[in-house]
């Protein structure tokens, strides 16, 4: 009996005692101090560089009053690689007692901090477009546009608003347009669209002459069946031109070409779809998309295409319009989606940090989704998941301008 009642107070004793530290360490936590997670030097600096530009503006670092929130903020630099991400969020965990971290950025390294920020029990706001990601556990949060939210404001606007059924599907071969391209299938069938034409192509293709044959009936010789189906079809008025045409006729059975790559390589592929006759059909395509430099490189043949967007600075908002002036003062450079999004996550947590029942990390990731931000991206919010909830705008292309599809 004395054995059994030892082994009890061992265990409680022990118990208590971790209960007590665990107390103690969370005390501990530095509420002004918080964590930074971004690749400020390597092949991904140039994005890195653009979330701390935002998050510098957005603690006030620039004002000329002086009147700065009492905030300290502690950078680690991952240079894009996993490793480091994790070793510094440790660091910026036990050691620089940080209450919450920002980042990181790309999703190699979000999926291994965001374990390890749950087991550390350590807040992460991320900015990955990796699907899942808060899955992870409760001290994981997600500030950016997904591909899945992406994809759905698209195909609503497009199968509900504009009664479009008939897609194509033009895709690098790629991780990017792979994921982009199961979440759209999927999406569409789910709406009742139908994909009538899918072609992958390389990534660092220059030439897509190949796909956009196979898409229109281009590639392949044509039976003559086919030949006079085709012929059928067409008016007496059509009939001449037709009898002895020059070159086959493209065969248009979609009515979208949904494009999910980045600006440049869509600049290449719009002037080709025109070169073959692919007219009258929009184009679509992801949030990688939004840059001047497509309209300046293809303006002609992207006229009327839609993207999704996540942040757009010619809103005619009062607050945007402060942060683009701001922005451009202090690093003579136009704000991307990126600054706009640290300038909006440091706003959010200065925000809750700044209520006073909110002391260790576990408090303010109980106190992150009761909040609402009027943020330069939009309202921001957190559900119960740790997803932001924001509505993505849909963007179009009208003569030199993008402008917001309403």
């Amino acid at each position: 009996m004395a054995l059994i009642r030892s082994t009890q107070e061992q265990y409680w004793v022990s118990a208590g005692r971790q209960i007590l530290e665990s107390i103690q360490e969370e005390l501990s936590v530095k509420k002004g101090v918080l964590g930074c997670l971004l690749p400020l030097s390597g092949p991904f600096a140039i994005y890195g560089q653009e979330v701390l530009n935002g998050i510098e503006l957005g603690m006030g670092m620039f004002n000329e009053t002086g009147d700065t929130p009492d905030l300290e903020l502690v950078i680690k630099d991952t240079k894009g690689d996993p490793e480091l991400a994790l070793t510094g969020l440790e660091d910026l965990a036990n050691n620089e007692k940080v209450i919450a971290v920002i980042g990181p950025l790309s999703s190699r390294a979000a999926t291994v901090s965001a374990k390890k920020a749950q087991t550390l029990g350590v807040p992460m706001i991320t900015f990955t477009q990796k699907e899942g990601i808060t899955e992870e556990g409760a001290m994981v949060f997600r500030n950016f546009l997904t591909p899945s939210r992406e994809v759905g404001k698209l195909l609503d606007v497009a199968i509900l608003h504009m009664g479009l059924k008939r897609f194509a599907i033009l895709y690098p071969d790629n991780s990017y347009g792979r994921f982009f391209l199961n979440i759209f299938w999927d999406r569409l069938e789910e709406m009742g669209g139908i994909v009538t034409a899918v072609e992958p192509y390389k990534a660092d293709d220059t030439d897509f002459a190949e796909q956009i044959k196979k898409m229109t009936g281009l590639y392949y010789p044509r039976p003559e069946s086919l030949t006079q189906k085709l012929l059928a079809m067409r008016t007496p008025e059509e009939e001449e031109s037709i009898i002895f045409p020059e070159k086959p006729q493209p065969i248009i059975d979609f009515d979208m070409v949904f494009i999910p790559d980045n600006f440049q390589r869509v600049a290449m592929i719009a002037p080709q779809l025109a070169y073959y006759d692919v007219l009258d059909v929009l184009l679509a395509g992801t949030s990688a998309w939004q840059s001047p430099q497509l309209i300046e490189t293809a303006g002609d043949y992207v006229q009327g295409a839609i993207f999704s967007s996540g942040y757009f600075e010619d809103l005619g908002d009062a607050g945007i319009n402060s942060f683009v002036e701001e922005y451009k003062a202090n690093y003579d450079a136009e704000p991307g989606i990126l600054a706009a999004t640290g300038y909006d996550t440091i706003k959010y947590l200065m925000e809750v940090i700044g209520d006073e029942d909110v002391r260790t990390r576990r408090t303010l990731q109980e106190a992150l989704p009761y909040y609402y931000l009027d943020g330069v991206t939009g309202g921001i919010s957190f559900d119960s998941h740790g997803e932001v909830e924001k509505e993505s705008l849909l963007l179009t292309i009208s003569g030199n301008h993008f402008n917001v599809l309403r």
